[in-house]
């Protein structure tokens, strides 16, 4: 049996300009920002091998995706957005229309603070969690590897 997984394109890159909230004639609000994205470095560059230029992308958002840009990222922040990419018919350059957009964490130190606190569910199937050092299997098997 499948399982059809959705798919959808990914981006990371820095931002190359502020991000500002626009509004459309129908007060749709979106961004439009252009943005750098980094070609990866060929592996088997020697180390006096220069890095590829990066490539400027318009990254386009709307409604609160695109609040919250403006109100969470300012110019020269690494992101990653989840979206889908769109070549327009003229030479105007590709735009990005990003559905969810984040912080890339690998480039970025924050402090995270939920909007609201989850209550925790106890699970109704399955084995029940036990506190580490409590003697179950799992834990006599971990201690006899060590010894």
């Amino acid at each position: 049996m499948t399982i059809p997984i959705p798919v959808s394109a990914s981006l990371t890159g820095r931002l190359a300009d502020a991000p500002r909230l626009r509004e459309t004639g129908s007060g749709t609000v979106y961004v439009r920002v252009r943005v750098h994205v980094f070609p990866r470095r060929p592996r088997h560059a020697g180390p006096d091998a220069s890095w590829p230029e990066p490539v400027t992308v318009e990254l386009v958002t709307f409604d609160a995706v695109a609040t919250v840009l403006c109100q969470r990222f300012r110019f020269g922040d690494w992101f990653v957005a989840s979206g889908r990419l769109e070549a327009s018919r003229s030479n105007a350059p590709v735009s990005f229309i990003a559905r969810r957009i984040g912080h890339d964490a690998t480039r970025t130190s924050y402090t995270l603070r939920r909007s609201r606190p989850r209550p925790v569910r106890a699970r109704s199937t399955g084995p029940a969690l036990q506190p580490a050092g409590s003697g179950t299997a799992v834990d006599r098997r971990a201690d006899d590897r060590s010894a």
